[in-house]
């Protein structure tokens, strides 16, 4: 892991010299070339191998490039944050399929939606179209979606599951930085809505509850703007170093509770290497 983030690097900096320097580049690949083919003082031999060389330095650049650069659904470890809006999933019929993993993170318990579609009228209430911040989609968040379906990741029991989302490579770490949320429809009470992430410890006997962080918010009765969770600056911790992020929303009525559905959008996050 270390050896590619250092031919990361050494691609990223020969990347941004390629892109100043393009013409220069070219002209000067052209003269190395004439020199190497009509530098009549050197042996015929001589001036084929210093052309084969650089032949063979431009063929280690294009492998380097091709072992290190991003492909489709990967974010590059050690960059700035990062938003995901989800506005680029298919959601034509309303729902739809969260590709994972997603932006390099694996998703449980969660469906992108289109809140202002069709198929959501007299389903979805006009005061829950906002689910949406970056239109047109938002995620879908509840315990029933994850009936049926078996769990991503060992960590996670199956009879204490919850939606949740995680890095695909198991070498990555995230910070959660900030998150919007809201829960659906008009509850006659209380809905708590939950956060709590799991933190990578250097001890893997360790459990899980040492290293996690938890935080809850309540929304009184009735309809709700999406509220903007910043996470350091609410809880007073950095959610760095987390392995798990979990999301839930619990009504509460007559000493009772039950899951609640809720909807996630503008999910900031960080990547890093443990």
């Amino acid at each position: 892991m270390i050896l590619k983030y250092l031919l990361y690097r050494v691609a990223y900096f020969t990347t941004a010299l390629l892109h100043l320097h393009w013409n220069e580049l070219i002209s000067a690949g052209a003269t190395i070339t004439v020199m190497c083919l009509s530098n009549t003082k050197q042996p015929v031999v001589l001036r084929l191998f210093r052309l084969h060389a650089m032949v063979m330095l431009c063929f280690v650049l294009g492998a380097l490039f091709n072992q290190v650069s991003a492909s489709s659904g990967q974010v590059l470890i050690g960059t700035s944050s990062v938003t995901l809006q989800f506005d680029d999933l298919e959601t034509r019929r309303g729902w739809g399929e969260l590709s994972q993993p997603y932006a390099g993170l694996v998703f449980d318990g969660f469906y992108p939606f289109k809140p202002s579609h069709p198929t959501f009228e007299g389903l979805i209430s006009l005061h829950d179209l906002n689910c949406a911040v970056s239109k047109p989609n938002a995620l879908h968040g509840t315990r029933y979606n994850l009936q049926g379906r078996s769990a991503s990741t060992k960590q996670q029991p199956q009879t204490t599951r919850l939606p949740s989302f995680r890095p695909s490579n198991e070498d990555a770490v995230f910070t959660l930085e900030s998150i919007k949320m809201k829960p659906l429809n008009f509850p006659i009470n209380q809905v708590r809505m939950h956060l709590r992430g799991v933190r990578a410890t250097s001890d893997s006997s360790a459990p899980e509850d040492s290293s996690a962080l938890e935080w809850s918010v309540d929304f009184p009765a009735g309809f709700h703007d999406v509220f903007h969770v910043k996470l350091e600056e609410f809880t007073h911790h950095t959610w760095d170093n987390m392995t798990r992020v979990e999301i839930w929303a619990d009504f509460h009525n007559a000493g009772s509770s039950m899951d609640w559905e809720f909807c996630i959008d503008d999910l900031a996050v960080e990547y890093s290497v443990r």
